[in-house]
């Protein structure tokens, strides 16, 4: 199926769970995310700027950067980005910079994103309130497997039962950050000062403490305290993430960026339900608002995007979910925000969410929610007929994500549209077998590693004790630290499941050489 024939959607990041706020101009917009990191993102990137006139997209968003960032103007460095391209030098600027011209020159447009699930995650309130408080769940096997089915062994220790680990690999706590309230920088006191005085929900109440690396009491156990995650170097220099943000956009040379809030912590504190978000939206909005009069007054021509949960356009109370009514209720107090991204992003028609131009976006593999592993009878992953079905009525298209391997075992892959054969163009391979197109008919490796005696290893013993690394299998959970500039290690989490991709991730760390 030609991509040009695919109609208009915005971003969804679990199978069919996500839009992203769109324009209501005609113009018709195939985008797709590629999520950098420092292993092969740089390749990745490269072999996309390489083929941008051939490919099957007109825009790339890349993903992501962290919402603690710092981004000094003229400083020709993302050190304190982030953006997870590189951990050296000027940590990626000039590669990424180049990488943006040469997709902008083949037609391709390239927005960066801001979020993404690891820049959303506070640990300890996660766990408490978003997961155990219900006793039940999506991610209550987290409490059962790493907490033996309570929530007070759920400790540092242990990353409280890895809420926060996404799939993939369980990310240090260093990778992790959240949404930071900048107070005292008067981009944010002004675009606060607005959201107070237009609210219209409960009283207005803000957490400025809850800055990385410091440490914050449980609002609700006071005698309990824990270091926010990420980086409170904004707040020692007193400047302000999201102006940083279009600072950094504009030396890039950005088309456009992104907002993706999925702070599902943030209001999952209440003593009872039912629940509702006012706080969130006032946050949320504080930062769009913040964002938008930074490109008002910055980097006018830069367009303004936001990644958005369809949960998003619930109206009235609840019982726990993923920011149920935020996007409705934003839209309803602050009008101009969703107005301002509809009137900048000027890329198409589509459906309607919560009386909202928005795009749907889809995962082409393996759906991240629920966990493929424990509940494979609950995925839903996307098959060629229904994604005829649902680009009938729509002029644009959100991939997530471009080098996402297709669907593994166990929900299958029949009837799954595949990367290289559903437009005219493809997104190219990188890496052979490691990387790009990981299906099961690769052959599964044979040899194992013991790992009887404990599951922690360094790279260094990983790389003498198991040299024929591309024939290896895992039978247990194993944790490989891998050293890096700047931390001591950063563990990478592999567990005994049948997940090829993380196999073969961690035989592309252990084949780097650090």
């Amino acid at each position: 199926m030609s991509i040009t024939n695919m109609p208009a959607i915005i971003l969804l990041t679990v199978s069919i769970s996500h839009f992203t706020i769109l324009s209501v101009a005609a113009q018709k917009v195939i985008a797709g995310a590629l999520h950098l990191n420092p292993i092969d993102g740089p390749a990745k990137l490269e072999s996309l700027a390489a083929e941008a006139p051939t490919l099957p997209i007109t825009r790339l968003v890349l993903s992501f950067v962290r919402p603690d960032m710092v981004y000094i103007p003229g400083s020709a460095s993302l050190k304190y980005s982030d953006l997870g391209y590189s951990r050296s030098g000027d940590f990626g600027f000039a590669a990424v910079k180049t990488a943006i011209s040469r997709l902008q020159s083949g037609g391709v447009q390239v927005f960066l994103s801001m979020g993404g699930l690891s820049n959303n995650c506070y640990p300890y309130l996660s766990m408490k309130y978003s997961v155990a408080y219900f006793g039940s769940g999506a991610d209550y096997w987290k409490i059962a497997k790493y907490g033996a089915g309570s929530p007070y062994k759920c400790t540092a220790s242990n990353m409280w039962c890895q809420v926060c680990d996404f799939g993939k690999y369980m990310y240090n706590f260093a990778d992790l950050s959240v949404f930071p309230e900048p107070n005292g920088t008067n981009t944010w006191d002004t675009a606060r000062a607005k959201v107070m005085k237009l609210a219209k929900g409960a009283p207005v109440e803000w957490n400025p403490l809850i800055v990385g690396g410091y440490e914050y009491a449980d609002p609700h156990d006071p005698s309990i305290a824990t270091t926010v995650p990420g980086s409170g170097y904004w707040k020692v220099l007193k400047r302000d993430p999201y102006t940083d943000f279009i600072h950094l956009a504009k030396e890039l040379k950005l088309d456009g960026v992104d907002l993706n809030y999925n702070e599902i912590w943030h209001e999952a504190v209440p003593p009872k339900g039912p629940f509702k978000l006012d706080q969130t939206v006032y946050k949320y909005s504080a930062i769009a608002l913040d964002i938008m009069h930074a490109i008002q007054e910055i980097y006018p021509s830069c367009r303004f995007s936001a990644t958005v949960d369809a949960k998003g356009a619930w109206q009235g109370t609840f019982w726990g979910g993923s920011l149920k009514g935020l996007w409705y209720y934003s839209n309803l107090w602050y009008p101009e925000i969703i107005q301002f991204m509809t009137n900048s992003e000027l890329n198409g028609g589509g459906s309607q969410f919560a009386n909202i131009e928005a795009r749907l976006g889809f995962q082409v593999g393996q759906p991240s929610l629920p966990d493929p592993t424990v509940y494979a009878q609950h995925q839903l992953p996307l098959t060629a007929s229904a994604l005829f079905l649902l680009t009938q009525s729509s002029s644009s298209a959100f991939i997530w994500e471009l080098f996402k391997p297709k669907n593994e075992l166990p929900t299958g892959i029949s009837g799954q549209p595949n990367n290289s054969s559903r437009c005219r163009g493809s997104i190219p391979e990188v890496g052979g077998e490691l990387t790009g197109n990981m299906s099961p008919n690769i052959p599964l490796p044979t040899n194992t590693i013991n790992t009887s005696q404990t599951n922690i290893t360094t790279l260094n013993t990983f790389m003498t004790t198991n040299r024929n690394l591309k024939t290896t299998a895992f039978t247990e959970d194993v944790i490989i630290t891998m050293p890096t500039a700047s931390e001591p290690t950063v563990p990478y989490f592999f567990s005994n499941v049948t997940d090829h991709f993380d196999k073969r991730l961690a035989i592309i760390i252990a084949n780097q050489n650090y």
